[in-house]
């Protein structure tokens, strides 16, 4: 009888569902809709409206990370993600609705908002923790590489829907999209491999699985503890939010055609997706330590050389390859670390900690470069800045796992 040299885990199809969910609920969310704003400025909403918009899904956002706990205590992970996804669908639909009318846009993004706190990197990296003994950060990577996937595609759906079929239409047809992507992952997407009659992935193997995680809203880490991480993730929220909504202010502000801009970031995007998976994998690998150390002294690396932009295309190049690299390892910090200093059963609290303060991070921080930009004259100041914060942070994560080693080793 034939018998498969691969044999095929459940814990892929999981794995692809929680992708998707990603892009629906971060990615069409923060990247995929900012695209819109200069349509929606056209069609009569001011900047400042934008701004509005724009401030209180990241508002709402923050608030449903703090009641989520609440919110998984009573209805199963599969139906939670489910209904955060259709949350974006609708929103989307209330935008090909609204024809103009801030209130309805506002009534939209609350609802955006509620989804990329709901279906946010806290239940989807719970999810994979209890799928994946074994290569837990690279289903983390192809999980946030959904992210990325949105920043290289959704320029260009945009402009094509955009173009071919009006704005309001556009809305209405992702929004039919994002349904019809909702159910793959409701129809994919299962709490646990127990669900399933199986074991997680690598524990044939020797790999330990999940301590049974119980939702308390707290964990019990030392006080020092959440500081350091808590900043830390802070920071990468600081940069990984911001740092890449403000690229093509950056780009064009020091010399870069609008088309120029737009495909630099285009390639930062494709960069980034890939290397998502990459350092998941890496971190398998080579442990959390190495691979945040690595890529984070890369971006380090790319926001200092931001001061150079505008002396030449080498430049630029050099700029877009390193922040492409670097800026990889942002949304896969909470939870590469939450897996290593959280105690048995408290994955889920603490990673919701983490994704708070990264949140957090991005949502205040959103607020300097434009202001430092209006003060002094130039976006460079804000990338400079945000280098420093990054080295910082470099050298309190070389610290911690410098005094516990057993942390830095690889777990796989």
């Amino acid at each position: 009888m034939f018998t498969p040299l691969v044999r095929f885990h459940y814990c892929w199809a999981i794995s692809v569902a929680c992708t998707i969910a990603i892009f629906i609920c971060i990615g069409l969310v923060t990247n995929g809709f900012s695209m819109y704003l200069p349509y929606l400025v056209e069609n009569g909403l001011t900047d400042s409206d934008t701004s509005i918009i724009v401030n209180i899904r990241g508002g709402v956002s923050f608030v449903a990370m703090l009641l989520i706990h609440r919110y998984y205590d009573r209805v199963s992970a599969r139906l939670g993600v489910f209904i955060a996804c259709l949350c974006t669908a609708t929103a989307y639909l209330l935008y090909g609705l609204a024809d103009g009318s801030l209130a309805v846009y506002i009534i939209g993004t609350i609802l955006a908002g509620v989804s990329y706190g709901l279906g946010s990197m806290i239940i989807v990296s719970e999810i994979l923790r209890k799928w994946f003994a074994k290569n837990f950060n690279l289903s983390i990577g192809m999980a946030v590489a959904g992210t990325g996937i949105a920043t290289v595609i959704m320029p260009i759906v945009v402009e094509v829907l955009v173009e071919s079929h009006g704005l309001m239409t556009s809305f209405i047809y992702e929004a039919a999209a994002i349904l019809i992507l909702s159910i793959i992952v409701f129809a994919l997407l299962r709490d646990s491999p127990e669900d399933n009659g199986l074991k997680p992935y690598g524990v044939d193997e020797g790999y330990e699985p999940e301590e049974k995680v119980v939702f308390r809203g707290k964990t019990d880490l030392p006080r020092p503890l959440w500081i350091r991480f808590g900043f830390i993730c802070f920071v990468m929220g600081c940069i990984g939010g911001p740092g890449l909504v403000f690229l093509s202010m950056l780009f064009e502000t020091t010399g870069s055609s609008a088309e120029t801009a737009a495909i630099s970031i285009s390639i930062i995007g494709l960069l980034m997706t890939i290397n998502k998976i990459a350092i998941g994998r890496m971190m398998d690998k080579l442990g959390t330590y190495h691979g945040i150390i690595l890529f984070g002294s890369i971006l380090t690396v790319g926001l200092l050389l931001t001061a150079l932009l505008g002396h030449g295309d080498l430049v630029r190049y050099a700029v877009i390859v390193l922040l492409g690299i670097g800026f990889a390892m942002m949304m896969v910090c909470p939870a590469a670390f939450a897996k290593d200093i959280a105690l048995p059963g408290q994955y889920f609290d603490t990673v919701r900690g983490l994704e708070i303060a990264y949140v957090l991070g991005s949502f205040l921080f959103a607020l300097l470069p434009g202001t430092l930009e209006t003060l002094l004259g130039s976006y460079v100041i804000s990338y400079i800045i945000m280098a420093v914060m990054l080295i910082v942070s470099l050298v309190l994560v070389a610290e911690y796992y410098m005094k516990h080693p057993k942390q830095a080793r690889a777990y796989y």
